[in-house]
């Protein structure tokens, strides 16, 4: 019966640890424009260019010291960096409007292996200087390379609490996706001006991990366990009648 509890744990521990949540190091990208991994789990990336981006708050925004990349397609644009066509970050995509992508920062993550049905998810903070009213569309996206880029926030009736010095508002939330095919891809993280150069925005993203889908073999380990563990529970209660 030890034998037998011992198989049964066993198996529960072996299936755990196959579904067990895959952390990926955000060091291990590349940025383009004001990007910077701050560690493994944490990234920040910007649009401000220097002090002048915003006059009204006194402050230089920049966080990494390199200035943010020309959107528009053009060799050494955002877009370009990235790998992605010309248009890619123009917010008029997701709402029919003519509102455009200026400037902005990128960051690109390579050789992401994942199998089909496979969860990533990351959490998000969106701060911006944009005005309460009359904000330009300002924006982070998330890209899932040459498959899906997805609007994460924009500045546009944004008035939480930045928490951060100097930002006038913030909005955030925890943002996933699933992965159809196995495969190895590319994750792209961007944060865009829209429409002007000025009123610096700000995008945070940390914990980016992947969920694996339990595979076949895993659910047998995972069953072969609790049968097992059952197995052991229902004779020691006979032994107590």
């Amino acid at each position: 019966m030890k034998t037998a509890t011992l198989l049964g744990l066993l198996g529960l521990a072996l299936a755990s640890q196959a579904h067990a949540v895959q952390t990926i190091d955000l060091t291990a990208g590349m940025a383009g424009g004001d990007a910077f991994a701050a560690s493994a789990t944490s990234l920040f990336m910007t649009t401000a260019y220097n002090d002048g981006d915003d006059l009204d708050t006194g402050g230089n925004f920049n966080f990494s010291g390199v200035v943010p990349l020309m959107a528009g397609g053009a060799a050494g644009s955002m877009e370009a960096f990235a790998g992605h066509p010309a248009g890619e970050y123009d917010i008029g995509r997701f709402d029919g409007s003519t509102s455009t992508a200026t400037e902005g920062s990128v960051y690109k993550l390579s050789n992401i292996a994942v199998n089909a049905g496979d969860t990533l998810s990351f959490d998000w903070t969106f701060y911006t200087n944009e005005p309460a009213t009359g904000a330009m569309k300002d924006a982070a996206y998330f890209s899932v390379l040459n498959h899906v880029t997805a609007l994460i926030a924009t500045a546009d009736g944004v008035n939480g609490d930045a928490g951060l010095s100097g930002y006038r508002a913030a909005t955030s939330g925890v943002f996933s996706h699933t992965f159809a095919n196995a495969g190895t891809y590319s994750l792209v993280f961007a944060v865009v001006d829209t429409d002007d150069v000025v009123n610096s925005s700000a995008f945070a993203v940390n914990n980016l991990a992947v969920t694996p889908v339990p595979e076949p073999r895993d659910w047998m380990l995972m069953l072969a366990g609790i049968g097992l563990v059952g197995l052991m529970v229902v004779r020691n209660r006979r032994r107590l009648v």
